[in-house]
């Protein structure tokens, strides 16, 4: 039985594994078509932030990740949430971690101030964030920019390309 494995570490081989699969099932030019239509939302993204950056938008620093009780688990360097952030015109504040996520402790999120935050968990309260007498400190909470998002920023496939304009034109209505 043939087998196919991929484990994209980008948006580019999210395009690439697509490509493989429609030739390997035999659907090569409906995969084109799709990788092509997906290749043009990275590129309107991309396009994008170049334009925000040229007009003089400075980049929100962001908080992504995790909140629970005692741990805060954040998208670091090498995550698709990272790259995410990055062409959605975003600063991930977690950008010097030494692996894609790890924690973070309070202080250093205090002292990066982040502008937005976002939830990674489905059903997080953005309200409990919100009455935190330390989150309180940052510019996100005053700024009421505290936001769930859903998994098509976890899960490498076409989802993750298309949400990409959503998560730039919530962080444009976050300035």
């Amino acid at each position: 039985v043939p087998v196919l494995a991929f484990k994209p570490d980008s948006f580019t081989d999210i395009l690439d594994s697509i490509i493989l699969i429609g030739r390997a099932t035999g659907r090569a030019a409906a995969a084109e078509e799709l990788a092509g239509r997906l290749r043009g939302i990275l590129e309107e993204v991309e396009e994008a932030g170049r334009q925000g950056r040229k007009a003089g938008e400075h980049r929100l620093k962001v908080y992504a990740g995790e909140i629970g009780s005692e741990l805060l688990w954040v998208a670091g360097p090498g995550s698709f949430l990272d790259q995410a952030l990055t062409l959605a015109g975003g600063e991930n504040i977690a950008g010097n971690l030494a692996k894609p996520w790890g924690q973070m402790n309070m202080e250093i999120i205090l002292e990066k101030d982040p502008d937005v935050i976002l939830l990674t968990i489905p059903g997080a309260d953005p309200e409990g964030i919100y009455a935190d007498k330390l989150w309180r400190e940052t510019a996100a909470v005053k700024k009421r920019q505290v936001f769930v998002i859903d998994n098509r920023y976890s899960i490498p496939g076409p989802r993750m390309i298309e949400a990409l304009a959503d998560l730039q034109a919530l962080l444009a209505g976050c300035r």
